[in-house]
């Protein structure tokens, strides 16, 4: 089906004519997908839905993205697999994605951690070279009280690939969610994730980087909203734009009325390494409660000259220069990574040849 929509509308619109309110795009989405590559781990309950479903615990949840992508999973008759555990599992749900040839696709999942228990789930989006066309690929989660969910997305496209990831969720009283999204090359990805704290101690934590190249674009918007009393959030973004590249980041810190003593905090940091880049980014923090603590900042812009001079007077090439401290920036986000497996294989796909447990001590000291 193709079909004219807005995305990633942000929750308290800015002037129109920033045209960063939301963003029109026409997408052509034809068959259900699926994955090409699964790990389940074997205390994983599975079960399976028709699109998502419309009552139980997995009914009404938020949509980063927006609404307006719900009935492709339907129009579809995608079939939604339902992951469960209640246990503090050590092997990690891992979901691999490979496009190639004409894509029109979309996938859907729902997460579920029972109290105390404890996930960690790994989706890695690859393309070919010559793959073409659009993919969506949509997540539900619920975390119930004292449970832990980590969800890694990993993006490798091509140019010519456009894929939609729709994160939306809640955590009950002292959950915690953490999501850390990885976005490589020069293909379009669009990033919605809404993140609802509702117990009281609820956290989260967001990791985002990026390395975009050639044409390359992402639009994210990230929704945290703090429920329940002492929540807390933090949202930090790194990347690096070059060549041609454009990144729109939205991030919205949405402290409602009655989440007394709550706390959240939001960074960004972008490197840009060639003068046709594009970047913008609409910090917002939302009050509606007094007792709250909230604070954004970001910092943008290109290597600084002293930190060029020290490394070439040493030696180092300029253009050596720049795709070293690229790919620390990226590296700073590949080792929060829970799962060593996911790690070495974004090491060797960097092309470093480094021990991904080394740490920081791969960082440049200066």
């Amino acid at each position: 089906m193709q079909k004219e929509r807005i995305i990633n509308r942000i929750p308290s619109p800015t002037f129109r004519w920033l045209k960063l309110n939301g963003t029109k795009i026409r997408l052509d989405i034809a068959s259900a997908g699926s994955y090409t590559g699964l790990e389940l781990p074997s205390s994983i309950r599975e079960s399976e839905s028709i699109g998502f479903p419309e009552d139980g615990a997995f009914a009404d949840l938020p949509s980063g993205l927006g609404r307006e992508l719900g009935d492709i999973l339907s129009v579809t008759d995608a079939k939604v697999p339902i992951y469960e555990t209640d246990q503090e599992l050590e092997d990690p749900l891992r979901l691999s994605f490979h496009y190639k040839g004409v894509v029109s696709e979309a996938y859907g999942a729902c997460l579920s951690v029972g109290a105390g228990g404890s996930l960690v789930a790994v989706c890695d989006f690859t393309s070919e070279e010559g793959a073409a066309g659009s993919a969506a690929a949509l997540t539900r989660y619920r975390v119930e009280a004292g449970g832990s969910l980590t969800l890694v997305q990993i993006c490798r496209l091509s140019q010519g690939m456009t894929l939609l990831s729709d994160v939306g969720g809640v955590c009950a009283e002292d959950g915690t969610f953490r999501l850390i999204q990885l976005v490589f090359g020069d293909g379009e990805v669009f990033l919605g994730a809404a993140l609802r704290l509702l117990g009281k101690r609820a956290h989260l934590h967001t990791d985002l980087g990026y390395l975009l190249s050639g044409k390359g674009r992402l639009d994210i918007n990230y929704v945290a909203e703090h429920l329940g009393k002492k929540t807390s959030c933090e949202i930090n973004a790194s990347g690096v734009l070059r060549d041609t590249a454009s990144k729109l980041f939205r991030g919205t810190i949405d402290f409602r009325k009655g989440c007394a003593g709550a706390v959240g905090k939001e960074n960004e940091e972008v490197l840009l390494l060639d003068e046709g880049v594009r970047n913008q980014t609409i910090p917002v923090i939302l009050c509606a409660e007094e007792d709250v603590d909230g604070s954004h900042g970001a910092s943008i812009g290109k290597l600084p000259e002293d930190l060029l001079f020290y490394l070439s007077s040493r030696g180092i090439d300029p253009a050596a220069i720049y795709e070293m401290m690229a790919k620390a920036r990226i590296r700073a986000i590949t080792n929060r990574i829970p799962d060593q497996k996911a790690r070495q294989d974004l090491e060797s796909w960097l092309g470093s040849g480094l021990d991904p447990d080394e740490g920081d001590a791969r960082m440049v000291q200066v």
